[in-house]
């Protein structure tokens, strides 16, 4: 009898052990499908505002073999910009699509060699070649991130910058148009150009830069032209 109570005593003890245990692992199942939709929440927030964001955003490591360069970050943005897809791109290759003169293409992979080694790429002006041939300039920045994997992997924006770009050498055209000195006429104030022509004073910087003219009268010339009339 005492030893059918002791084994009733010792089941008992299992059960109440192997409850506990249950108890134990359906908290940790719970806690573990709580941190799942959390993850996936902020996974999926992630992605949203990488994806809708106005800059070319993606993230790329070095690879032995061609084409040197896997991108694993890749937002609609890019696209836009390059007109490659992520599956493109990693196919066909960063520097031999978007710089396909040899020189230039040279010369990006020396600066993200630099970059590599911690001269991270600060709104820099590059010129790329887009997917339809058509050129265009960006402002880069980059930055390094440390990862669990052992890798270098390089995050970058890119904004397209081309029609700035276009817009400050059309400044910068019109400023040295009007630098130097400007022959002008002592007596009735006419402007000779580069090619010995004369112009009327207002007609010259009109067409030399985005000033216009309205007329008036001062009223030194008022006196002097009207000058029985109250100013």
């Amino acid at each position: 009898m005492a030893i059918q109570q002791d084994r009733d005593s010792s089941l008992r003890a299992e059960i109440v052990a192997l409850q506990r245990r249950v108890q134990v692992l359906e908290a940790e199942a719970v806690e573990n499908e709580r941190m799942r939709l959390l993850l996936r929440e902020e996974h999926s927030f992630r992605k949203g505002v990488i994806e809708r964001a106005a800059e070319g955003i993606c993230v790329c490591h070095a690879i032995p073999e061609y084409p040197f360069i896997q991108f694993t970050v890749w937002n609609d943005r890019m696209k836009d910009i390059t007109g490659y897809s992520i599956e493109e791109i990693n196919r066909l290759g960063w520097y031999q699509s978007m710089y396909p003169d040899p020189e230039i293409q040279e010369r990006a992979r020396q600066r993200m060699k630099q970059m590599r080694e911690g001269e991270d790429l600060r709104y820099e002006r590059w010129e790329i070649t887009r997917a339809d041939r058509e050129k265009r300039t960006l402002g880069i920045s980059t930055s390094i991130l440390t990862t669990n994997d052992g890798l270098i992997h390089v995050l970058a924006l890119m904004q397209d910058v081309t029609d700035e770009e276009r817009y400050r050498r059309q400044l910068e055209r019109r400023v040295v148009k009007l630098e130097g000195l400007l022959p002008i006429c002592a007596s009735c104030k006419k402007i000779r150009d580069d090619k010995g022509v004369w112009h009327q004073l207002e007609v010259y910087i009109r067409d030399h830069s985005e000033a216009d003219f309205t007329h008036s009268i001062c009223s030194d010339c008022a006196k002097e032209l009207y000058h029985d009339f109250k100013i």
